[in-house]
């Protein structure tokens, strides 16, 4: 029995690829190769998966849906009446 020391990543793209080749077998003759099947199986019992976490993006804040409070509506009028005293 051979054996071979991989990286998650090499785990990932040797699993898809048995994945693929069950996908076509299965497209071309209507059934599952069991062969395949357990072959999958096995693989993915014996490799930790690689979690790739994507970056997290916060969407905007509406500006236009937020009110704003008694002490910035007066800040900003008390800011145009100071200018236009000057």
């Amino acid at each position: 029995m051979s054996q071979f020391t991989l990286t998650p990543e090499e785990d990932l793209l040797i699993l898809g690829a048995i994945r693929a080749r069950a996908a076509q077998y299965l497209s071309s003759q209507g059934v599952n190769d069991p062969a395949l099947d357990a072959l999958v199986d096995k693989i993915q019992s014996q490799f930790t998966p690689v979690v790739v976490e994507e970056p997290v993006v916060e969407d905007p804040p509406d500006l236009l849906a937020v009110e704003p409070t008694d002490e910035e509506v007066e800040a900003h009028f008390a800011k145009e009446e100071s200018t236009k005293d000057e």
